[in-house]
């Protein structure tokens, strides 16, 4: 950002200049230096010269000239700032910028065709917040140069993976390559997720504010309705990724779909408006699975009002929605559900946030 930009900035932004020397820009609660070496000709910001930022709190952060040539949005208490801020109905909860407000209800949480999501119960839910899409390669980047977050892997990594399945399945990991900024962060373990999500002041969902977030309260197969998956409404396994399979794995796979979706691994997140769930809520279904703030366990048959999540140390935790590597319709259901080792970071998994009552 140049001292000739200011002009651009918009009404969220104040340039004060009390004393000779650079500029000092304040978003909000942030403030940040701008020195000469972040200008070029064009008025454009170099790519990757930094600023850093000053927070009310005492902390320190960085911006990062993007490709573009323009800072990304200082950060400060975990939040973006200034945060523009949603209501949801009849609550006193603030959704942050990005999650979409959640009325309370009451739905029936499960699926009796699915071994897993079984017995179906009546679960109540106060009014909460959630991202509208999965968690970005670049939002997460953001956190870790806030120094809130650990740096996201490259690789793969589960309990017994041999080196050269690491190495082939290690080639989706979306972090560090260039052109995936908007793609879901994968390939990060629970921890991870967690971490990025108390920094946003936030929190992983409970398993039931997942699925009433993609389903509703009607009952629905799928975030869109009952109709069967396709290549607009959500990216999965279609042609291109049993092309992609063959070609790049040597494996065969079948397609839940038979058109081409666009995109063989990842997504940008947002892609499939046609996916959205009752509430407009996206990607709920393919793209990546994601983790939930419940430990894995079987569901009783007793009616719940605001389940807390069960969380035992080790043990395997709720992952929810499908992936792009998804073959099987089953997997993108919004029942379905799969529990995995906390610690285990794979290309097919990321996370999205809620907001809501502190669990």
């Amino acid at each position: 950002m140049c001292m000739e930009d200011r002009a651009h900035l918009g009404t969220a932004f104040r340039s004060v200049r009390s004393r000779p020397g650079p500029a000092v820009v304040i978003v909000g609660l942030c403030t940040f230096m701008v020195g000469v070496a972040g200008c070029s000709r064009g008025n454009k910001c170099i790519p990757g010269v930094s600023v850093e930022c000053s927070c009310a709190n005492g902390r320190r952060s960085a911006q990062v000239c993007a490709a573009e040539g323009t800072f990304q949005p200082c950060q400060c208490l975990g939040l973006a700032i200034p945060p523009p801020v949603k209501r949801a109905p009849d609550a006193a909860v603030d959704c942050l910028a990005g999650q979409v407000p959640i009325p309370g209800g009451t739905f029936w949480m499960g699926d009796q065709d699915l071994d897993k999501s079984k017995p179906v119960h009546k679960v109540t839910l106060s009014p909460y917040c959630i991202d509208k899409t999965e968690v970005t390669v670049a939002a997460y980047r953001i956190c870790v140069q806030a120094g809130a977050c650990p740096p996201a892997s490259a690789t793969v990594d589960w309990k017994g993976i041999k080196p050269e399945d690491k190495t082939k399945w290690s080639q989706f990991c979306t972090w560090g390559k260039r052109g995936y900024d908007k793609h879901p962060i994968n390939c990060v373990d629970w921890t991870q997720a967690n971490a990025y999500c108390e920094w946003m002041g936030g929190r992983l969902p409970t398993e039931a504010e997942w699925e009433y977030a993609a389903r509703g309260s009607d009952g629905r197969n799928y975030p869109w309705g009952n109709q069967p998956p396709d290549a607009t409404r959500l990216n999965a396994c279609g042609s291109e990724c049993a092309s992609m399979a063959q070609q790049r794995l040597d494996a065969s796979w079948t397609p839940m779909y038979a058109d081409n979706d666009g995109w063989p691994a990842t997504a940008p997140v947002g892609r499939y408006p046609k996916g959205a769930s009752p509430f407009g809520v996206l990607d709920m279904a393919g793209n990546v699975w994601e983790w939930t703030a419940d430990s894995f366990a079987d569901y009783n048959s007793e009616p719940a009002t605001n389940p807390q999540p069960s969380r035992h140390d080790d043990s395997p935790r709720v992952t929810r929605g499908g992936a792009w590597l998804s073959e099987l319709a089953a997997r993108v259901r919004t029942a379905d559900r799969f529990g995995l080792v906390p610690g285990y970071r794979i290309n097919s998994l990321g996370f999205r946030c809620a907001r809501g009552a502190k669990m």
